[in-house]
């Protein structure tokens, strides 16, 4: 079921208003969360996503620097302004702007 991503796939699923892309940013472990310290879910997600052979910005680096690199281009590139622009609640309950939640 797992397939390599390009980025034409990527920017295919980055649309706020798809429902599957809402599920899935909302769904997606984050970075150094407890779940993901126990299961490394996040880096395999990004490793999956940038793989090495069709990015060429990613050769000749050592495997734990490559997977630094791509869990933060995820992490910046993909979950970060697609849970700002759905409006998540836990972003900002993280944040305490408790009155900025919508309740719709």
């Amino acid at each position: 079921m797992c397939q390599n991503f390009s980025q034409s796939n990527i920017e295919s699923y980055t649309s706020p208003n798809d429902d599957k892309t809402s599920l899935a940013v909302k769904w997606c472990p984050s970075l150094d969360s407890s779940f993901d310290h126990t299961t490394l879910l996040f880096e395999a997600i990004a490793l999956r996503i940038y793989p090495r052979v069709e990015y060429s910005e990613y050769s000749g680096i050592k495997e734990a620097h490559y997977a630094y690199c791509v869990c933060d281009r995820l992490r910046k590139e993909v979950l970060l302004p697609l849970r700002h622009a759905l409006e998540l609640p836990d972003a900002f309950m993280r944040a305490r702007r408790w009155d900025e939640l919508s309740y719709n």
